[in-house]
């Protein structure tokens, strides 16, 4: 177990920040009217853009517990522990060696059901949904970022020029929309087909 839990856990993480990833590109594509299925990112872009929504997800439950922690609430439940505990070894003070023992088989018998590396697989999966909704709503913020502002690119193939706003691009293709068409048309042109790409000073379309 001691070499498993580990494998198992940089497994969900991994797993996890891939799911962010992916959540994030199929919500951002959803929003300009395009199956994800014809744009997948890469693995690598899709674990780089996951990994940092994952941090950003457990540095908010890292917070959250801290807060809860040096809070009133926190500070009470802990003061009231640490009396009940005290007034339980005043009272069971001729009984200590019992109570010990007691107290060790009950700490024996909970870590044989309960083992630390299933408490934190437990945590990631549950890291992993709150990462996946994350994901989601981060992939429409950027897309709505794009849609109130036009990213202007002329795409040059010979003599031919073409502009539009882009709001993508990816290992073979870009992805752009025309102004007059925009929120009803979204086209993509293959890289190999385009001699060079211009990326213009963006324009905002919305306030």
């Amino acid at each position: 177990m001691k070499i498993i839990e580990p494998i198992s856990s940089s497994v969900f993480i991994t797993a996890c920040a891939y799911a962010a990833g992916v959540s994030h590109n199929n919500a951002f594509m959803r929003k300009f009217g395009v199956d994800p299925e014809f744009s997948q990112p890469s693995i690598e872009k899709a674990l780089y853009d996951g990994g940092v929504i994952t941090f950003e997800v457990f540095y908010g439950h890292l917070m959250a517990m801290l807060n809860f922690a040096a809070s009133g609430i926190g500070l009470s439940i802990l003061a009231v522990a640490a009396l009940g505990v005290i007034a339980l070894l005043l009272w069971n003070r001729r009984r200590i060696p019992q109570l010990k023992e007691k107290l060790l088989e009950f700490s024996t018998l909970l870590g044989a059901f309960t083992p630390i590396g299933l408490i934190g697989i437990s945590y990631i999966i549950f890291l992993t949904f709150s990462a996946f909704n994350k994901g989601t709503e981060k992939g429409e913020e950027l897309a709505l970022k794009f849609i109130k502002t036009c990213q202007w690119i002329e795409m040059n193939k010979g003599k031919e020029k073409h502009k539009a706003c882009a709001f993508k691009k990816d290992d073979n293709a870009i992805w752009y929309f025309e102004l007059e068409t925009a929120g009803s048309k979204t086209e993509a042109k293959q890289l190999s087909e385009l001699d060079s790409i211009s990326y213009l000073t963006p324009q905002k379309l919305i306030e």
